[in-house]
Order: structure tokens, then sequence, then C-alpha cells
């Protein structure tokens, strides 16, 4: 009963994760937004994938502005406008330990950061027979990494693999220049042939 619940409550996370990327790219653009409703009035959320079925991906991408100012920065950095990106490649099968499933993940700057950080996880999606079928998203790794000085981090995560539906959710933190902070989240996912 325990890992049940357990397994109901990452769901629910992996879920948020995923709908909340949907809207990130507006958000981290300085235009927050809340999901748009269906035609149930429920919030739309990223598509998920079903077992057999196609792969599906989810928004694996988001950019975010900043022009520079504040203490700290020269008057030509004032004036400049700032990019960062973050990005989660589609889960595959490794080509270094073709044993396991890998997620990379990366967050790319046009300048160098006081700060970036970078936390993904990964999970398989697995079906269990208890009193009837369950099906439910699995965290199967983590991977992160931080830095201060430079424009870009990377991380990846990666476990045994398992043929099935993969998906991989990352968090992205900076510090700008001027000392202003962003926090974006990516996502994908992917079906693996093991």
């Amino acid at each position: 009963m325990f890992g049940t619940g357990l397994r109901v409550g990452i769901s629910a996370v992996l879920i948020a994760i995923f709908s909340t990327s949907t809207t990130l790219s507006s958000f981290a653009q300085g235009q927050p937004t809340s999901p748009t409703p269906g035609p149930s009035g429920a919030p739309v959320t990223a598509p998920m994938p079903r077992p057999g079925g196609p792969p599906v991906s989810a928004p694996s991408t988001v950019t975010v502005t900043h022009r520079g100012g504040g203490s700290g920065v020269s008057a030509q950095q004032a004036q400049q406008e700032w990019f960062c990106y973050g990005q989660t490649d589609r889960p595959h099968r490794s080509t270094h330990v073709p044993a396991n499933a890998n997620v990379v993940a990366r967050t790319v700057c046009t300048v160098p950061m006081i700060n970036l950080s970078i936390y993904t996880e990964l999970y398989h999606w697995e079906c269990w027979w208890w009193f009837g079928w369950h099906c439910n998203w699995i965290l199967k790794s983590t991977g992160s990494n931080s830095n201060s000085g430079l424009s870009s981090i990377q991380t990846n995560a990666a476990a045994p693999c398992q043929t099935g539906d993969w998906g991989a959710a990352t968090t992205h933190r900076g510090t700008w220049p001027d000392g202003n902070t962003f926090v974006i989240g990516t996502a994908n996912i992917a079906y693996v042939q093991c």
C-alpha cells in the first residue's frame, strides 16, 4: 500500500512539472500566465505518453531575456540584452553505456553568469497489477551541476534501460551579472528501445 501511494505522489509532481513547463516560456519573458482551460474548464497539460502509443514530446527549450542594469555592471553592459536558454534533450539509449537510458540537459547564456545551476530528473512509465492495472511515472535517476563565472552548464541522468516511454524534467537557475535571477523549467518525453 505504501508503494502505490508513493507512485501516485511522484506522478502528481511529474505532471505538475510537465504542465508548468508549457507556460514557462511566456513566464520567463516577463509575462506570467496561467494554463489555458480546456473544453471541460480544466487546465490543458502537456501530452503524456501511453504505453504502446507513439512517442510524444513536451516543450523542451525555454529562452529567457534580461536587459542589464543595476549596480555592479558597466554602462556598456547596462545597454545590452542578455539571453539564456534551458534545454532538455529527448531521453535515449546511451551510446557510451548501451545498457543505460540517458538524458542530457543544459543551460547556455550569452554572458558569463554569477551562478548557474541545473537539476534534472529521469522517469520511466511503468504499469503494474494490484487489484486492477495502474500506470505511473517512476523516478529512476537524477543529475545536477552548478558553477560560477561561466556562460553554460550541462548535466545528465542515467538509469538501467527498459524499453518504453521515458520522461525528463529539468530546473534551470541563473544569476545575471547584475544580480537578478531566473528560474525556468524544461521537459521532454521519448520512447526508448533497449
